[in-house]
């Protein structure tokens, strides 16, 4: 069986299970509520975002927690 490679935010969604510190855990999950809370804040105002749009601001909010 040959594994496909997929880049970041690309392939099947898949269930995981780690465990991290608790402040990393959090820093996680306040980074994906942020990102959810603006691009649902953007659909209301300017309509249906496309998913490079999506995975596009995914980048760009990695950026900026990364500096």
């Amino acid at each position: 069986m040959t594994e496909t490679p997929y880049s970041i935010g690309e392939g099947p969604a898949t269930r995981v299970s780690r465990s991290l510190p608790e402040g990393t855990a959090e820093a996680i999950r306040q980074r994906g509520q942020i990102l959810a809370e603006y691009l649902a804040d953007y659909e209301r105002r300017q309509g249906p975002i496309s998913s490079a749009e999506q995975d596009r601001a995914r980048q760009v909010l990695d950026e900026v927690f990364a500096e």
